[in-house]
C-alpha cells in the first residue's frame, strides 16, 4: 500500500532519495539523483546540464550553468540556421552576465572547403567582441552549421580560459566548409559562470544547443 500510493512520474536529477550510509553505521541520509549519476559516470564521462532550442532568437544563453561541480565543459550545436548570412559567435559569462568588451576576445581558426566551393580564408583576431566559430553561414533553405566546443579550466583563477572548437557548415552553392580553432577572453582570470552564443548580425532562426559537464571522478 505504501508503494501503491505513489504517482508514476519521471525522475529528475534534482529529486532526492533516502539511503543507508555505509560509512556512518547505516544511518539514514538523503542525496540527489545527480549524485548517483556523478558516481556511476566515472571520471571523464559527460553529464548533461542544460539545452536550448533556438526559434528566431538573438542569443542562446547558458549564463549561469557553470559551477564548482565541473572544471571542464562540452557543448554541441546542430541544425543551426541563421536569419541573415552571418557568423555564429561565442562569449563567456562572468557572474551571470555575458562579457561583450569590444576588444577583449582573441580567436584563430583554420578552414577548408570542398564539394564545389573554394576554401574559405582562415580567421583570426587579436581584439574582437566575441569568438568567431568559423565562416559566414548561409541563410538559404537547407543550409546549416554544426559543431562542438570545449571550455577548459572554467573554475581556475591562475590562467586565462582557453576554448577550442570544430565546426562544419553546408551552403547551397553547393559548398561544404570545415573549421578548427581556438579562442579566449583575455581580460579576467575569475571563474566563468557560463557562455552565450550570438550572431554577428540578426537572429538564430533554428538550432539545438546542449551543454555537458565533464565529470572529475
Amino acid at each position: 500500500a505504501f508503494v501503491g500510493d505513489f504517482s508514476d512520474v519521471t525522475v529528475t536529477a534534482a529529486d532526492t532519495f533516502l539511503y543507508g550510509d555505509a560509512t556512518d553505521s547505516g544511518n539514514t541520509k538523503k542525496d540527489t539523483i545527480q549524485g548517483i549519476l556523478d558516481l556511476a559516470g566515472g571520471g571523464g564521462s559527460l553529464v548533461f546540464i542544460a539545452s536550448v532550442t533556438a526559434n528566431d532568437v538573438a542569443t542562446i544563453d547558458f549564463l549561469s550553468n557553470f559551477s564548482a561541480t565541473y572544471d571542464n565543459y562540452f557543448v554541441t550545436f546542430s541544425n543551426v540556421h541563421l536569419v541573415n548570412e552571418q557568423t555564429l559567435e561565442l562569449r563567456i559569462a562572468l557572474g551571470g552576465s555575458a562579457q561583450s568588451g569590444s576588444t577583449d576576445y582573441r580567436y584563430t581558426s583554420h578552414s577548408s572547403g570542398a564539394a564545389g566551393g573554394a576554401g574559405p580564408a582562415d580567421k583570426n583576431s587579436e581584439g574582437a567582441s566575441a569568438i568567431r566559430l568559423g565562416n559566414n553561414d548561409g541563410d538559404q533553405t537547407g543550409e546549416n552549421k554544426c559543431g562542438q566546443i570545449y571550455i577548459m579550466g572554467a573554475n581556475g583563477t591562475d590562467n586565462y580560459k582557453l576554448i577550442t572548437f570544430d565546426s562544419a557548415e553546408w551552403g547551397s552553392a553547393p559548398q561544404l566548409y570545415s573549421h578548427v580553432g581556438a579562442g579566449m577572453y583575455d581580460t579576467a582570470l575569475t571563474a566563468l559562470s557560463g557562455i552565450q552564443f550570438i550572431t554577428s548580425s540578426g537572429n538564430v532562426a533554428t538550432g539545438d544547443f546542449h551543454l555537458y559537464g565533464l565529470a572529475k571522478s
